[in-house]
């Protein structure tokens, strides 16, 4: 803090934290002003104000200055100023802080903050690595269950067992091996999208098609519980995308539209292929999602509250949400419990690829 004289701007009084922070005695102060502590530009700066904006004002507000030391050296400087009368002469009362600590400080708190969001990224990576392995152990120890204790009644009793009774044995060992076999596909296909090392192949087909295709095949995999209606809701242009990445979307969202609806329920399938972006909504009137479950249903492994007596392992919809990004699209959803969900996939004609 100091004082200094209106008209000649020398330093009338400087308190001890000037003396400390700019080197100079309480006598030196005395011979000196403004100017003296400041360079060339700044000193030309502080003139344009003072005979300017500032000459009628009583009350300066806070404003950077950049001030010398005996040294040599510089700080930035935050300072305001009111006007007082000092020993009857016309001076001005200034308040300074150093800026330079205070923002050596700051940076030093937003580095410790980064470091603290890398710590978090580290632990989220950590725990989901530590729940991704959990979660695969055990969707897979419960068909390996299955099949160790079928073999080993196969043996203990194959020669009291009739021929229907080995051969349903067998379709449950068969079952069982789809099943892991299909768990161990969408394992690796989440594993590799995550590590980027998808390689996207782009060819123009008719999107309309391809999902007549996949709806015939899911309709014979059901083998008649519910009822499947396509409806093209425009004259489809062509589309360019990887039609893998395409078909694993469509087989996602159909089969997981019959999974969670109960027999005798329509799912419908709308697509619409203009010049710019293709639209595919994917409808059940299923067991719909739970509003506090819905901000974690592309998660890989989550199944909401609802689901718990229904087969699956919760890595369809992750897999939709990973193939669609991966073809430049979006993927979003509305769900009411009770009624049903409608899933909403939006790709650009000419994609825009990313990881």
């Amino acid at each position: 803090m100091y004082i200094y004289d209106e008209e000649t701007l020398s330093f009338l009084k400087v308190n001890d934290a000037m003396v400390r922070t700019y080197g100079y005695s309480h006598e030196e102060f005395a011979q000196m002003n403004l100017l003296d502590i400041r360079s060339p530009m700044e000193a030309n700066r502080l003139l344009t104000l003072l005979r300017g904006e500032a000459r009628d004002q009583d009350l300066m507000a806070p404003s950077t200055w950049l001030h010398r030391r005996k040294d040599g050296s510089t700080l930035e400087v935050e300072a305001s100023a009111r006007r007082i009368q000092f020993n009857g002469r016309p001076a001005r009362l200034v308040a300074a802080a150093d800026m330079t600590e205070r923002r050596a400080l700051e940076a030093e708190r937003m580095n410790v903050e980064s470091l603290e969001i890398e710590l978090n990224k580290e632990r989220e990576v950590t725990l989901l690595k530590e729940r991704f392995t959990q979660m695969v152990t055990h969707e897979f120890r419960t068909p390996l269950s299955v099949i160790v204790s079928t073999i080993d009644i196969l043996k203990s009793y194959i020669d009291r067992l009739s021929k229907d009774d080995i051969s349903r044995k067998l379709d449950i060992v068969t079952k069982e091996a789809r099943r892991m076999s299909t768990l161990l596909d969408d394992v690796l296909s989440i594993s590799r999208a995550s590590a980027g090392r998808v390689s996207v192949m782009l060819e123009t087909f008719d999107a309309v098609d391809v999902l007549r295709g996949i709806v015939e095949n899911v309709s014979m995999a059901d083998r008649g519980h519910h009822t499947f209606v396509i409806n093209p809701l425009c004259n489809t242009a062509p589309l360019s995308a990887d039609r893998r990445l395409f078909e694993q979307v469509l087989i996602n969202l159909l089969t997981n539209a019959v999974k969670y609806s109960p027999a005798g329920t329509t799912v419908s399938a709308e697509i619409c292929v203009d010049t710019d972006h293709m639209t595919l909504r994917v409808s059940d009137q299923g067991i719909g999602i739970p509003e506090d479950e819905r901000h974690r249903v592309f998660e890989a492994f989550h199944r909401a509250d609802n689901a718990s007596g229904i087969e699956g392992t919760g890595l369809g919809l992750a897999i939709v949400k990973q193939s669609v990004t991966q073809l430049g699209g979006e993927v979003y959803f509305t769900s009411e419990v009770g009624a049903g969900t409608t899933f909403t996939v939006s790709l650009p004609v000419e994609p825009v690829l990313r990881r």
